[in-house]
Formats: structure tokens, sequence, C-alpha cells
């Protein structure tokens, strides 16, 4: 997630939040819940109109390639507990021989 200051000596930052935690326990539904706090005010904007949320997990490039390969819905791999759980072993051995061959990733 990341933020733009809107001050009056036009500086930038970015604010980068990360969530970590055990499978299924809920990082997902924090975030979600953290974006939709950020992005509530007047206008729907943002915090005081300055600020832009992107939700980004680790797994997602990695699922986008699983679901391009084998012809799935990439946004159902990231999402649907269910969709995600019959696919969840194959992705994991799939990217361990990836990781074992291409020592650099």
């Amino acid at each position: 997630m990341g933020c733009e200051a809107a001050s009056t000596s036009s500086t930038n930052f970015a604010l980068i939040i990360c969530i970590s935690g055990k499978r299924k326990s809920g990082k997902d539904y924090v975030a979600h819940n953290l974006a939709k706090t950020l992005l509530k005010s007047e206008g729907g904007e943002g915090v005081a109109g300055r600020c832009r949320v992107f939700l980004c997990g680790i797994s997602h490039p990695l699922k986008e390639e699983y679901a391009k390969l084998h012809k799935l819905d990439h946004e159902r791999l990231k999402s649907d507990d269910r969709y995600k759980e019959e696919y969840r072993q194959e992705m994991v051995s799939r990217q361990s021989v990836i990781s074992k061959t291409h020592k650099h990733i």
C-alpha cells in the first residue's frame, strides 16, 4: 500500500505496509480492511485526498503465471479459497522445482 503526501512543499513519500502470517491466518482480511479504512474519506479520494492503496500478495505473480500456463482464472487463485486449495500443492511443487533449477530466483 502506498501513500503520497499532499503538502505545500510538494514532497512525496511512499508508505509500504507488509502483513505476514501463517496460511489462513487472516492476512488478506486485515489487508482489505486496512485498505478500506485508508480509502474512507469524503469523495472517496483516500485519506484527505492524498492516499492511493495497492494490494499485492507476494504469491500473486506466481499464481498469475501458473494460471496462464494451465488456463485457469488467476483472480480466483488469489481469492477463492476452495479454488486455490485445488491447485495449491501443484503450485508449491512447481515453485520448488523452479527454485532448485534457477538459483538466482
